[in-house]
C-alpha cells in the first residue's frame, strides 16, 4: 500500500499577532476628531488603537468620578422604584 501524505489544513486570515480580548468600536464623527487631534499632540506617532489604549490607560487612573458621564434627568432612575422616569 502506498505511504499517504496528510497536510496541515490552511487558517485563513492574517497569523494571529497577541493574546487578549479584541473590541471593536464605532465612534461617531466628532469623537474621531477628537482622537486625531489628540493623536496629533502627542511626542510620538500613534496609531489609533495604540492612542485609545493610551487614554484608556491615562483614563483608568483618574478618580472614579471624572470617567463617568453625568445622569440627566431624561436619563435618570427613580432610586425608590428602579424605573426610568418618563
Amino acid at each position: 500500500m502506498a505511504k499517504q501524505t496528510v497536510l496541515a489544513k490552511k487558517r485563513r486570515g492574517p497569523a494571529p499577532t497577541g493574546k487578549g480580548v479584541q473590541v471593536v468600536v464605532r465612534l461617531q464623527p466628532d469623537h474621531l476628531n477628537a482622537l486625531d487631534n489628540w493623536i496629533a499632540k502627542q511626542d510620538a506617532s500613534l496609531t489609533r488603537a495604540e492612542a485609545m489604549r493610551a487614554m484608556l490607560a491615562m483614563g483608568t487612573k483618574a478618580p472614579r468620578g471624572s470617567l463617568l458621564p453625568r445622569k440627566t434627568e431624561r436619563h435618570a432612575q427613580d432610586e425608590k422604584t428602579g424605573k426610568r422616569k418618563p
